[in-house]
């Protein structure tokens, strides 16, 4: 049975996470809540939990489990169909935003930026099939199929997901999914 959510409950979230819960009325809850696309800008959600690891994620999908609130994963904002709000608890990836290549593959944070991505590719002399606008979460556009201007010759950002580590719906676990390919070695 869902139960509204305390100032204790919200402590508790916070002393279990390595992230930070940003809330209504705290410094930083304005600029938080708001994402890039200006029709979504009036949505208050409860809480805007910036993740730092899995385990974050997978914390505060529980809360927001045991109080029946809607979730919505942020991880640029971009989203026109306004999928990254929420009046529930947004949870922002931003902070998991690392990005690693070794041999021709690449380990990109869910919190990562495309401009990001392409600037650790290009030091490898490596692309993707993606859009060109920097400040788009990666995971938003991987998870969307990810148009992009290399599309035609190279397909979709999403056909060269090799494996992501994934916090399941219910907030009790996580896992990983792998495509069972093999990456191309580097040209």
């Amino acid at each position: 049975m869902p139960r509204p959510i305390t100032d204790r409950d919200w402590g508790a979230l916070q002393g279990a996470i390595a992230g930070e819960v940003v809330l209504p009325g705290s410094p930083g809850y304005e600029l938080a809540r708001k994402p890039p696309i200006a029709r979504f800008q009036d949505v208050r959600p409860q809480a805007v939990v910036r993740c730092a690891t899995p385990s974050d994620v997978a914390e505060t999908i529980s809360l927001a489990s045991r109080a029946g609130l809607p979730i919505a994963a942020r991880s640029g904002g971009h989203c026109f169909a306004g999928n990254s709000s929420t009046q529930g608890i947004v949870i922002d990836v931003t902070p998991m935003r690392s990005v690693s290549v070794r041999d021709g593959v690449a380990t990109v944070g869910a919190g990562a930026r495309l401009g990001d991505l392409y600037d650790a590719l290009a030091a490898h002399d490596l692309t993707i099939p993606a859009g060109c606008g920097p400040t788009v979460g990666i995971a938003g556009l991987v998870l969307g199929g990810g148009l992009g201007i290399l599309g035609r010759g190279h397909g979709l950002t999403s056909d060269h997901l090799l494996g992501a580590e994934v916090v399941l719906a219910d907030g009790r676990g996580r896992g990983s999914i792998w495509s069972g390919r093999t990456p191309k070695p580097p040209a």
